[in-house]
Formats: structure tokens, sequence, C-alpha cells
């Protein structure tokens, strides 16, 4: 495989171009195009120039928010990277993504293709409205797992102007094009470099739908803002603190950053991916110290990779951030072979055992080689970058600053944590507290009232308790309350259940989204698992062992009105005086509409 990435002026500098696919077979080329401050009658010019040179050769093209070429970074240039392989196939794609049926259709093209990589490149903005490409990038990986897959959305700017993607056949402003590559001897690796960290206290999403957030914390999104970061936002704006410090939620080990991209009357704010209600997310900012030492880390490990070419999709807003620096990102790579790529409004990545992801604020790329990798001699050591003593001293001032940050943060996040678990939690059982119980009941009556699912909640009392205080004496008894508590947190598989000390010998759980068949199921599990714990009760009227008896309540909700909390307990604990009436070692259990 050989690559050739020029700066592009007029069609003369394309002769150094035509040489190097003299004999080459037409579907074994690809010419990529990053076109800055371009519009759509400048882009079909360029696009009709290069059908007209290069005849029956596939071609990718975005517009872009910067380009990158080597060891240096532009704006509003055109940059043509020509890539010629020895056995690779290549074939390019359009596809009118705006309805679902379309995008499956897609992702079952590019399935056809048996590629082992592909270049994807997707409209960043349509009429004002920035593209969300999360669904879309997910689709196409479930289509076709373990393809290598990198590109990005085109660049939107600051005022969400339209963007374009283009092929050898096609130009559009709304959809998405791709290059398969399908060869035998094709290497190709998806990589990323992050450098951002989180920072702050955990806050909760408290509601949400879709992409809109309603509350964090039970506080508006705006006052989140406001709160943390102590300035009114501006939502008409991308150059605002939200991109600066973006809220982050981890999943599948990736950092995922989020922004808002819209307001709307009734208070939710809309954002680029969708939080899940109950999700934890933090604050997070770009931890110089830690990007310069993933780079360096990036290096070495795509030195071993011996590549042939080296395809960059930088998010713009890390460009925004890092201003003049930014070149320094991918000039520690230029060395190993002929590298290009382009600033992006989000970039896509696979890799790993990571299922096919849309980012922002990431630079992805795309390692690819070609042949026997014993043949290529791995080129070690990283070019030293020069910097002015000024630029060396504001590099040391913004490593000892972010490191700062860091560090202040982890202890306040552990202060925090240990104040948080004062507060919430039953020193002896380890259950939260009652405390956590009243809030936290408030707030799901609160939730399911919206969502019209039913939940669950059960009371739980050990049998017989003051009679085994009595025999074996208040430290046992306490160990005995931490070992059901135990059991009880145990029990429970999903991470939305609770489970409380409500109070004495009594615990509780609540278990949201959860029907009377399945809160049945888990009081017969709990009550097993007490069995099977042995726990030796000498004065229990009923059992040589411990036992508990349970109420349980399965409440279905209207929707009308939020029910008061004192209904919806008293209704539960009544089944738990039928246990005990029973005889004890029993579990009762209904349901009730509220």
């Amino acid at each position: 495989m050989k690559c050739l990435n020029i700066l592009y002026r007029s069609s003369d500098d394309l002769d150094v171009l035509l040489q190097m696919v003299a004999d080459v077979p037409r579907d074994q080329i690809l010419i990529q195009v990053y076109a800055g401050g371009c519009g759509r009658d400048s882009l079909q010019s360029l696009q009709a120039v290069l059908v007209n040179a290069f005849p029956g050769v596939a071609i990718l093209g975005a517009t872009t928010e910067g380009e990158i070429l080597g060891k240096t970074t532009s704006q509003n240039t055109i940059v043509l990277s020509l890539s010629v392989f020895e056995d690779t196939k290549v074939k390019t794609l359009y596809a009118d993504d705006s309805k679902p049926e379309a995008t499956h259709r897609f992702a079952k093209e590019i399935s056809a293709q048996g590629a082992t990589a592909a270049i994807l490149f997707r409209c960043g903005a349509t009429d004002g409205h920035l593209q969300r490409s999360l669904d879309f990038i997910q689709a196409i990986g479930v289509e076709n797992p373990g393809l290598v897959l990198a590109g990005g959305q085109a660049g939107v700017g600051d005022e969400y102007i339209d963007t374009f993607v283009f092929t050898e056949h096609f130009l559009s402003s709304h959809g998405s094009v791709i290059a398969t590559l399908a060869g035998p001897d094709l290497h190709a690796e998806s990589l990323r470099i992050d450098g951002w960290e989180q920072i702050g206290r955990e806050m909760q999403i408290t509601r949400a739908e879709g992409e809109r957030v309603y509350e964090i914390d039970e506080r508006s999104v705006i006052d989140t803002y406001k709160h943390y970061l102590g300035v009114d936002i501006d939502l008409a704006k991308l150059q605002n603190p939200t991109l600066e410090f973006p809220l982050t939620c981890v999943r599948d080990g990736i950092l995922m950053k989020n922004v808002p991209v819209t307001y709307h009357p009734d208070g939710a704010i809309e954002f680029l991916f969708p939080f899940k209600e109950g999700e934890k997310i933090k604050f997070s900012f770009c931890d110089i110290s830690k990007l310069h030492q993933d780079l360096k880390q990036m290096q070495s490990r795509v030195a071993t990779l011996k590549p042939d070419a080296i395809f960059f999709f930088s998010c713009s807003g890390r460009k925004m951030i890092l201003g003049n620096k930014i070149s320094d990102e991918t000039q520690g790579f230029s060395h190993l072979c002929d590298s290009t790529g382009f600033f992006t409004s989000s970039e896509f990545y696979s890799g790993g055992n990571h299922s096919s992801v849309s980012l922002i604020q990431n630079m992805t790329m795309l390692v690819l080689s070609e042949g026997s990798k014993k043949e290529k001699p791995v080129q070690w050591g990283v070019p030293a970058q020069q910097h002015s003593e000024e630029e060396l001293q504001s590099i040391k001032t913004l490593k000892i600053l972010t490191n700062l940050i860091s560090a202040t943060s982890r202890e306040l996040e552990e202060s925090n944590r240990a104040l948080y678990e004062m507060a919430v939690l039953d020193s002896m059982t380890g259950l939260l507290n009652r405390r956590s119980f009243d809030v936290m009941m408030k707030s799901e009556l609160r939730r399911h009232v919206r969502s019209l699912e039913p939940m669950s909640l059960l009371l739980i009392d050990i049998d017989y308790f003051k009679q085994y205080n009595d025999l074996y004496g208040h430290v046992a008894g306490d160990d005995c309350l931490e070992k059901v508590g135990a059991i009880v947190r145990d029990t429970l598989l999903r991470t939305s259940d609770m489970a409380f000390r409500y109070g004495g010998e009594e615990m509780c759980c609540l278990l949201p989204a959860t029907d009377f068949s399945g809160a049945r199921h888990l009081v017969g599990r709990l009550q097993e698992n007490v069995k099977a714990a042995g726990i030796a009760h000498e004065r229990s009227d009923i059992s040589s062992q411990l036992t508990v008896s349970i109420g349980f309540m399965t409440y279905h909700f209207r929707g009308k009105s939020l029910p008061d909390e004192d209904t919806v307990i008293q209704a539960c604990d009544k089944m738990l005086y039928a246990a005990k009436q029973g005889g004890r070692n029993k579990a009762v259990g209904g349901e009730l509409t509220l």
C-alpha cells in the first residue's frame, strides 16, 4: 500500500497523483477529500475535476472544520489523500439515512462487501440542525461485527451551516458515504486519544426522555450548569463552557462526553447523545498531563503496527480548547508514514471489544498497512517537537494546573464519599438508612407517576428478634442484623433495586419497574437465602433457625396525581401484619392502583 497526501489548489496539482496510479487497477484506489470552506458549487466543480482525471476511482469526501496534513493543520483548504492498494478492493456507497429502514439497508450493503475496514463520512448539520450519529453508527456495528470503522461527521462551524459529503457518484447535504476496504492482506486498527478526566461530584440524571434532560439531581439542567460552572449558558453558541467542560458518563469503558444542543420552552435541554434516567454523570476537563501521556503511549503503539497510512479524525472542540497546540497531537506520528485527516463535529470509532460508537472531544485514527508486516521496518523514536520558551512555560503551567485540579478533585471526591456514606448509610447493616428511604420513595413515586410503570415495595421483619437479643445478647443481635442486611442486599440483582434499614429489626426494599410476579419471585429467593444462612435461633417459636416475615405490595399508577407516601407505605405494612398474624416465616403480597 502507498499513500500520498497533497494540498490541492488547482487541477495542476493532480499530476503527481496521476503518476502514482498510471498502471493500477481502478478498484484498488481511494481518493479522500477533506474540503474546508467549500459550498455546493465549488464541491461539484471539484468532484467533476476528480472524476474526469480519475475515471472509475473511488472518491470519498466531506466538508471540514480544519484539515490535517502531516505535521501541519490548516483552515479552509482542500487536502487530497490518495491511497493505492496492492490487493485490496475499494467500493463507495451512499445512503440517505433519514429513515430507519434506509439505515438498516445501508448496514446490509456494507456487510455484503465483506470488508475488513471502512471509512465513513456523515453530514454534520442539515437546515441548521445538528445531526446525531450514535444510533446510526451502532446500527452499522451490529450488522457488521468485527468491521474496523473510522471517520467522522462533516464539520458544522458555529452556525450549524449545511455540510456536505460526496463520492464519485453522489454529493449531498444529508446522508452518509462510506468507502469499504476488502483485502486478504489488509491490516486495520481503529484507535483513539482521549485526554479528558472527570471532575467534581457524581450527579444523577433524575428526569430524562430520549435526548431531552429535564433534571439533574432534581435540579434543572440550566441551574446545574450555572451552579457548577458559575456562568449563564448561551446554547446558541457552541463556544461556551459546556464544550470545554462536557458532562460525561462511562459506557463500556469509554468516557462518553455530552453537550447540550437545544433549549426547549418546557425547560428541557436536548443533548447530542441521550442520557439514561438514573445514569451517573460528572463534569470533565481536558487534562494536559494525561493527554501528553496518552499520546506518547499511542505513538509507541502505532509504531509497532508498522503503518503505511494514518488517517486522523479529530473533534473540532479539541481544536477550540487546545488552540495552536492542536498540531502536537498529530506531529508525533508523522515520522512513521504519510498521515492526514480532518476536524469533525463527531468522530467514529470501533476498536478492541467496543461496539461502534460516535464520540465528541476525541481524536480517532485509522491505521492501515497491507502485505506482510515483517517486511516493513519499524521507525522507532518520536522526533522532538520544538517549542519556544514561552510555549514551554505555558505547557508547564497547564500541566501543573491540571494536576492541581485533578488532585483537589480526587481529595474532595473522597471526602464527599465519606460524608455521603455517613449521611445515607446505616452503619450497622451497611444498607441505606431511613432518611434515604424517605428521599428515594418521593423520587420514585414521581418517576413512576410519569412513566406509569409498576413499582414494588417489600417490608421485612426478623421474627422474634427481641427473644434473639435476650438469649444471645445485643452484640450478637447487632451481628445478626448485619448478616441479614447482607443477605437482603445480595439478593437484589439489579442496580436500580434498593435496600434500606427501615427501623429496629425491620428492613425494606424498593423495586422500581417491578410487577407483582417479579416481586413475588424476589421474595421467594430472599426467604430461601435467609434459610440457607442457617442462623441459629433457639428462642424462636416456629423454628430453630432465624426466619423473616415479609409483606410486599405492587403499585400501579394512573398518572393523575402524586400518591400520598403514607398511603403507599401503610398498604405494604398491612401485608407485613398479615404475614406475622398468619404465623410468621411467611410472605403476603398484594396489588394496589393509585
